[in-house]
């Protein structure tokens, strides 16, 4: 099935929602990390586009594009390590808004609704492809006189079809210059690029990962599922003479699944260039990459808190998507603390036309890192717009130390279209009925869309969903092997689709390969209260796409009882005494789903980690009033009192205020205070001792 969908549960310990703070000016503004400007904007048109690509060398003429207005465009990129250029020119099988990161699905989908290319047919013919037809195709090609008889551009090819599609579906791009491909695998000049042939298997030096459902350790800030390195396009042309080029980009098998090209600007010129990213000296001139002056003279460095590039499997700080936690890292803006500064809080808000407030994790003051830094906390925001993050710093007498503010944007959810599949045991013969469901979820504003069903064998039907499900039914009349669609469009346009492969007459079910498993799971982690369990894949062979099922139980007689699908889990009070196990689940295609499960790990408590010595206010005087001051513990901790005479207890002296009587009179008393938090190891500190007058 096209899509592949994942459980996913974050549980949140603390929660809370702050009040927006005055409305002021930000100390800092995040723009979006791309933006795009398509054919529909005012003074964006194919003649713009090809002057946008033109460089020393070159002009050109004669332009004509084809394809939907909103699959070509220009695109700026903030970092430069997102596709190795700030500006360029973008053609897209959907529509080129979609590529604003960060990965929000595995199944970005823009049905544009448009035909084939025949230049992109011809290429594909005899591919492995499923269906080698071209869909939503878009080109732009123009007349060139250059000066020399070689002309150059740079490119960066990325795509929704990674990498779970590879050898079965794929979407087609070509630079044709005179009629000749260049758009080719370094070496191989007869291979044309694509998923098939640069991915993390084949030529895997030219392929970035930035896959949804298993995110590499530096996620890049873009949509795409995986991404070229900037790639150079060499053509042998006639000089001083009129040559032609053709970039065109599409859809093949179906109209689902995009995937973009996006060209450097003023790259297309005589004068040979230099990939930025590629590791590879292309001009000749012993400088590789940033250290060549053509990259230096041809891009901008992303500004502080810009990065395009994401850390430890999550998206760069300030970037996210609604309903799902944002980073919010007062490192990247190379904030610091004050010397007085012992905790900070975050609060967050929509600015300019949005009034929602973001829930804050965790809730309240946070204390400083062990190396005096500020610890990172995370914003979930219920809808997409714009917002600013304070950051408030907090001295030992509660007053407010610094506050730093920056505005950033949060993306949608994005739309998805999910083909529930056919029962294992259903052979369809023709005559049989076929009957295909569809859940649909994040599109509209909770009303019925249209779902388009292509079955296939010529045969298209609509239906209108039904509280988030589309159903429809179909009679193939022939054997055959196909590919079924549906793609489901709000009344504004806005699409998404899903598709699954079909065999009618089928009689004997393929026996799919197993996987080798020589290593189970292995959870790391103290199993503490308040501390948070990941874990091992195991050993697998080959390597899947995992998908993961915590369980908890409490005696080995009981039922295991689900608890996260997610490859972490943040322990819990209420897990206190119960022992835990992880089963990894493995999918590939071809293979049978296969279950590894670790060994148990039990539950223990946790350990407070703030836990200072109490102090004592007040005149060491009989009939004067002595109050207890606890200091600042960790939070949701819950204290008691026990007062003190030369280290024994007073009776009933157990509040926080204790009034010394004239027994107490010479002798030195303190105080016991008790901190107690559910599901932590309770603990006593007692006060230094003082001598009553």
């Amino acid at each position: 099935m096209r899509t592949k969908r994942i459980g996913w549960l974050a549980p949140l310990l603390v929660v809370a929602l702050l009040s927006p703070a005055p409305a002021q000016a930000a100390t800092v503004s995040i723009p979006n990390g791309i933006q795009t400007i398509d054919l529909t904007a005012v003074g964006t048109t194919p003649q713009s586009l090809a002057a946008e690509l033109a460089g020393p060398g070159v002009t050109i003429s004669n332009v004509l594009y084809k394809g939907a207005n909103a699959q070509a465009g220009t695109i700026d990129v903030v970092d430069p390590q997102v596709v190795a250029f700030n500006h360029g020119v973008i053609l897209s099988t959907g529509n080129i808004a979609d590529v604003v990161g960060p990965n929000k699905s595995e199944s970005i989908t823009g049905d544009m609704g448009g035909s084939n290319d025949t230049d992109l047919d011809a290429l594909i013919a005899g591919s492995q492809t499923v269906n080698p037809v071209t869909f939503d195709a878009a080109s732009l090609e123009f007349d060139f006189v250059p000066t020399t008889n070689k002309v150059y551009f740079t490119y960066v090819f990325g795509s929704e079809e990674y990498l779970e599609w590879v050898n079965l579906y794929d979407d087609v791009f070509a630079f044709y210059v005179n009629g000749v491909n260049c758009a080719t695998v370094p070496g191989a000049s007869n291979t044309a690029v694509s998923i098939d042939t640069i991915n993390s298997t084949v030529n895997s030096n030219l392929y970035r990962d930035n896959s949804y459902l298993n995110p590499p350790t530096n996620p890049i800030n873009i949509e795409s599922d995986g991404l070229s390195v900037e790639m150079v396009c060499s053509a042998t042309v006639t000089p001083n003479q009129t040559n032609h080029i053709k970039l065109a980009i599409a859809d093949t098998s179906d109209q689902v699944l995009d995937s973009i090209v996006m060209i450097k600007s003023g790259s297309f010129s005589t004068v040979k260039p230099e990939s930025c990213n590629n590791g590879i000296d292309d001009n000749g001139n012993n400088k590789i990459d940033g250290n060549d002056p053509i990259c230096q003279n041809t891009t901008t460095p992303a500004p502080l808190g810009q990065s395009g590039i994401g850390q430890a499997g999550d998206p760069p700080a300030f970037t996210g998507i609604a309903n799902a936690p944002i980073k919010l890292d007062a490192a990247a803006l190379a904030w610091d603390p004050t010397e007085n500064t012992i905790s900070t809080s975050w609060e967050v808000h929509g600015i300019n036309g949005n009034s929602d407030v973001c829930q804050i994790v965790p809730v309240g003051k946070q204390g400083l890192k062990i190396d005096k830094s500020i610890a990172v906390a995370a914003a979930v925001c219920p809808v997409a717009g714009e917002y600013v993050a304070r950051i408030d710093g907090w001295d030992s007498e509660g007053n407010s130390d610094f506050d730093y503010d920056v505005d950033f944007f949060v993306q949608a959810a994005a739309a998805e279209v999910h083909i529930n599949a056919l029962p294992e045991d259903f052979f369809p013969a023709p005559g049989d009925n076929v009957t295909l469901t569809a859940a649909i979820s994040n599109i509209g504003n909770g009303e019925d869309v249209l779902c388009k069903y292509n079955w296939g064998d010529g045969s298209k039907t609509e239906v209108t969903s039904d509280q988030g499900i589309c159903s429809d039914d179909h009679q193939y009349s022939t054997m055959m092997s196909t590919v079924v669609s549906v793609t489901a469009v709000t009344a504004d346009g806005v699409s998404a689709a899903d598709l699954v492969p079909i065999v009618i007459g089928e009689t004997v079910k393929p026996v799919d390969k197993v996987f080798e498993i020589t290593a189970v799971p292995t959870i790391i982690g103290s199993a503490k209260v308040g501390t948070t369990l990941t874990s091992t894949n195991g050993t697998w062979s080959p390597l899947p796409t995992y998908t993961y099922q915590w369980f908890k139980y409490k005696t080995l007689a009981d039922t295991p009882v689900q608890v996260a699908t997610t490859d972490s889990y943040a322990v819990k009070a209420a897990d206190l005494g119960y022992t835990f196990v992880l089963k990894v689940l493995g999918n590939k295609t071809g293979y049978t789903q296969g279950e590894s499960m670790s060994l148990g790990k039990t539950v223990v408590a946790g350990s407070l980690v703030k836990t200072p010595i109490p102090k004592i206010t007040g005149t060491f005087k009989v009939g004067k009033t002595l109050t207890a001051i606890g200091g600042t513990w960790d939070a949701g901790t819950s204290f008691s009192y026990q007062w003190l005479r030369d280290g024994v207890a007073i009776a009933k002296a157990t509040a926080a205020a204790y009034k010394p009587v004239a027994k107490d009179k010479a002798h030195k008393l303190s105080v016991k205070v008790t901190g107690k938090k559910a599901g932590f190891i309770s603990v006593a500190k007692t006060s230094v001792a003082t001598k009553v007058n």
